[in-house]
């Protein structure tokens, strides 16, 4: 008589433990730094990723990823006989020069 109940029992208990549904893993989304800089990154046009990779650094200044490494990777791979960079805006140094003897005025 023992038997029999014992079977019983561990009968309900593996049908108990089959009737679980089946939970799907939890799907990770990719926090905003690193998805930034991997976006900024992956450009292939030298200005334009140039430009997003100093945007990234304006969004988030306290960065761990090198946006500074990957910004001077990309000028002296794009542009190795340039002295200078080709940015919007840059000025020369003798224009910077002037400019800040002008402020000290």
């Amino acid at each position: 008589m023992t038997l029999p109940a014992m079977l019983l029992s561990l009968a309900l208990s593996a049908a108990a433990q089959t009737t679980e549904p089946a939970r799907a893993p939890a799907v990770r989304e990719t926090p905003p730094e690193p998805k930034a800089y991997t976006e900024a990154s992956r450009i292939s046009d030298p200005q334009k990723k140039i430009e997003a990779l100093e945007k990234f650094k304006r969004d988030f200044p306290a960065s761990v990823f090198p946006a500074d490494q990957a910004i001077l990777s990309t000028l002296v791979k794009s542009f190795p006989d340039s002295k200078r960079a080709p940015r919007p805006g840059s000025a020369t140094p003798s224009i910077w020069m002037r400019r800040r003897r002008a402020r000290a005025l």
